[in-house]
């Protein structure tokens, strides 16, 4: 074969090999580096005051929820997730749930009044940066998406469309953030 008809053969299968096709949120698939971002605690302890929380619980095991909206769901979510956390915390692991819509003023009575009647110490935070933390790439599609990290780097996701969460889902989570400390 000629050396000049090689080239653009070389090239093309370059491009077909590499995963040209673009791949859905790589910023919270498994394996990705979680960001830092600035947010700003409801619940937890320092109240209104910035803080990057994936800075401060570094290399430890880490449950992220990232929720678009608030309901009896996501409530049970936070529960069951907070009970999670808190059993592990004696291994390192941590937690805390991100409300990335909503107004501010809005949403810091309803998140006081959330741990308020479930008992919850998890951190309820809202972002610093409008919308959420764009830099982690969440999915647009989903209403609540949960990160297992470790080192920074994603372990595991979960995803729920609009009435996707259920008891099984909840479950599903739970069970991963019980045996994230072990990996």
């Amino acid at each position: 074969m000629p050396r000049f008809c090689l080239l653009p053969l070389t090239v093309l299968l370059g491009w077909c090999c590499t995963g040209a096709a673009p791949q859905p949120n790589p910023g919270c698939a498994p394996g990705a580096e979680i960001p830092s971002f600035y947010v700003r605690e409801v619940v937890g302890h320092r109240p209104n005051l910035a803080i990057c929380l994936v800075c401060r619980y570094g290399e430890r095991p880490v449950a992220l929820v990232c929720v678009k909206k608030l309901n009896d769901e996501v409530a049970s979510l936070i529960e069951r997730v907070d009970r999670a956390v808190d059993a592990g915390r004696g291994v390192g692991l941590r937690g805390f749930a991100v409300f990335t819509q909503g107004d501010s003023a809005e949403m810091q009575p309803r998140l006081a009044a959330l741990a308020r009647q479930h008992k919850t110490t998890l951190p309820l935070v809202l972002p610093v940066e409008r919308g959420g933390p764009s830099t982690m790439q969440l999915p647009s599609e989903a209403e609540v998406t949960v990160l297992l990290y470790r080192g920074k780097t994603v372990a595991s996701r979960f995803i729920f469309a609009p009435g996707e969460l259920n008891e099984t889902g909840i479950k599903q989570v739970v069970a991963a953030i019980e045996h994230l400390p072990q990996r």
